[in-house]
């Protein structure tokens, strides 16, 4: 409690000494703390050398001693103590609050009827949001709060809309930690929230939220976070919440980042951590659909349930017409290359187009890849099968070409020095024009563009000096070779050009 409320920095193991060794708290002084009158198992707060500090008295007779902790500066000892000797008066309620919250449980009582109960007993509303924003219970007196969530049920979400407005009335503005420190008090500002979130096997399912909206959080607050969270937590297993929630929190979490809804850095990462997701520096988006034109949601959701068999560390959910995923991994690359060769023997086998975006490091920027993404899936390359995985940046001239051919002729893209080149392969039987596509697929590297044609290192360097003499291109020059690949990419965007 002193360490949530109050901003106060305590090793573990001290702090399970605090939990545990002393009764009572007293103010006292420096002076006084260097005489053997300290009585064991007390807290004494003083200020010592000028700085607040806690000292806990331990041991008797030889043994007897004291730890000192330093406090933050500026901390008022007189509201500090007061503030501890709450919370000790609390601390002997405690098997009688804990038997009301259970007696309830033990009746078989829905966990809105606990909720309601607990809520009773602290003073305070509580809210309890299922992973994906479902209500699962709440417990709401104020009428602001009321009219924010009077439409809302245990079946409804609360979309990023309502949480925006309730930020605006000062709810959820602090949900992830309480401010501090404890020494500041504030009375009925629905600023502070003690919040936890409810794991099951580790994995995050719900979160709880205790509001400052009838007083200041205090120790009772948090002995009775304490105790929800495992109920909340029992509950929730019991009926097997976690199987039956997971898919669908982490497709909401995926729509509304693609939609650009989840525009606010720390509520994406709040909701990330809540469904376990770990996002890395390098990202890249993936979105499939079925080239048979059978895009039913039975469809969608059979493939989606195989690609998440097959890889699993991806999360694919279904938006709309395309089953997409967000890849993220340590590293350079946001897609390993094994992930690359699965996904593209995946694709052919099911004759699904799957289209991966650039690789990005903006979370915020997802609407822009998932665009990406979806046109690469969408695109049909001429002289190739309308099925099989594409990368973005491989179908980005094609899309410009098609922007630019409604507009004029295709053919007035053509490079005249290469129009001179197809009539010197045509006239001298020659391959300097396939030569000079795999130079440019390549990017310039001599060895893999040797390989590739199966010739010689040299024979290669001159059919590239024989091109620039026959054309009087300059290779070495960024914009000739932009030229030269619009050129192969308009000849095979239609028949005829």
């Amino acid at each position: 409690y002193l360490c949530e409320k109050g901003n106060l920095s305590f090793p573990e193991e001290e702090r399970a000494d605090l939990t545990e060794s002393f009764q009572t708290v007293f103010l006292s002084s420096e002076e006084a703390l260097d005489t053997d009158s300290l009585v064991s198992g007390c807290l004494y707060l003083a200020v010592c050398s000028g700085e607040p500090c806690m000292v806990l008295a331990a041991g008797s007779g030889e043994k007897k001693g004291q730890r000192r902790i330093r406090l933050p500066e500026g901390t008022d000892l007189k509201e500090l103590e007061e503030c501890i000797r709450e919370a000790l008066v609390i601390e002997k309620e405690r098997a009688e609050i804990t038997d009301r919250i259970l007696e309830e449980l033990c009746d078989g009582q829905d966990l809105q009827k606990i909720i309601d109960t607990a809520s009773s007993i602290c003073g305070n509303s509580i809210l309890v949001n299922d992973i994906s924003y479902t209500i699962i219970a709440k417990t709401y007196q104020e009428k602001g709060s009321e009219e924010i969530l009077e439409d809302s049920n245990v079946y409804s979400l609360i979309g990023d809309a309502a949480i925006a407005e309730m930020q605006s009335l000062g709810i959820f503005k602090r949900i992830r930690h309480v401010e501090g420190p404890m020494v500041s008090r504030h009375p009925s500002t629905q600023q502070e929230w003690l919040f936890e979130s409810v794991r099951i096997y580790r994995v995050p399912v719900a979160d709880i939220a205790i509001p400052a909206d009838h007083h200041a959080l205090g120790y009772r607050d948090f002995m009775i976070m304490d105790i929800l969270t495992k109920i909340v937590a029992i509950q929730l297993q019991k009926d097997e919440f976690f199987s039956r929630n997971q898919d669908a929190a982490y497709g909401i979490f995926i729509r509304d980042l693609i939609n650009g809804s989840l525009n606010d850095p720390v509520g994406l990462e709040m909701r990330a951590k809540t469904l376990g997701i770990r996002f890395y520096g390098n990202c890249c988006l993936a979105a499939a659909r079925p080239v048979s034109g059978n895009q039913s949601a039975h469809e969608l959701a059979r493939l989606r349930s195989q690609l998440t068999q097959m890889m699993p560390e991806a999360r694919w959910t279904v938006l709309n017409d395309m089953i997409a995923a967000i890849f993220s991994e340590p590293g350079e690359n946001a897609m390993t290359k094994r992930q690359q060769d699965r996904l593209s023997r995946f694709a052919e086998e099911n004759q699904l187009s799957i289209g991966i975006s650039d690789t990005f490091t903006d979370l915020l920027s997802i609407p822009v890849y998932y665009s990406q993404a979806r046109e690469a899936a969408l695109a049909s390359l001429p002289l190739s099968p309308g099925y099989g995985m594409r990368f973005f940046s491989d179908i980005l001239l094609n899309l410009m070409i098609e922007g630019i051919c409604g507009r004029m002729d295709p053919r007035a893209l053509l490079y005249p020095p290469l129009l001179l080149l197809e009539a010197y392969d045509r006239e001298h039987d020659s391959e300097l024009m396939a030569t000079l596509k795999q130079y440019l697929l390549t990017s310039q590297n001599t060895g893999l563009t040797a390989i590739a044609l199966h010739i010689h290192r040299n024979t290669l360097l001159y059919r590239i000096n024989r091109i620039m003499d026959i054309t009087g291109m300059n290779l070495n020059q960024v914009s000739e070779r932009i030229r030269a690949s619009l050129h192969f990419v308009v000849r095979e965007y239609g028949d005829g050009i």
